[in-house]
């Protein structure tokens, strides 16, 4: 991704779907999301990850050494992520810089 797009002028938002390869969609995309602190939107399926080396922690912990907070979506809004109670789930990663934004404008359970 920062190869492909790294001239980009601007990026708000990143939706990952690969079945369990998020995580090296964000390293390879680490140079723009640091650079545009995109709004990121990826699929959580624990049947996936349970093929690969890697946890679903250290995509989590990626983000948040990022400075990214993860959400849900609960009722049309993002809830902060607490736990995975599904086996699939849509995540919600937004920038901590961005957070007072999208909780003023309701998009951000309080």
């Amino acid at each position: 991704m920062d190869d492909l797009f790294g001239n980009l002028e601007r990026l708000d938002f990143l939706k990952i779907d690969t079945e369990g390869n998020e995580l090296n969609v964000l390293h390879g995309s680490k140079n723009i999301i640091q650079k545009h602190l995109p709004h990121i939107c990826f699929e959580v399926s624990l049947t996936f990850w349970s093929y690969f080396e890697k946890s679903v922690e250290s995509l989590f912990g990626f983000l948040e050494d990022l400075d990214y907070e993860l959400f849900v979506l609960n009722a049309g809004r993002l809830q902060k992520y607490i736990w995975l109670n599904e086996r699939i789930m849509n995540m919600f990663a937004v920038h901590e810089s961005k957070i007072d934004e999208l909780r003023n404008r309701g998009v951000i359970n309080n």
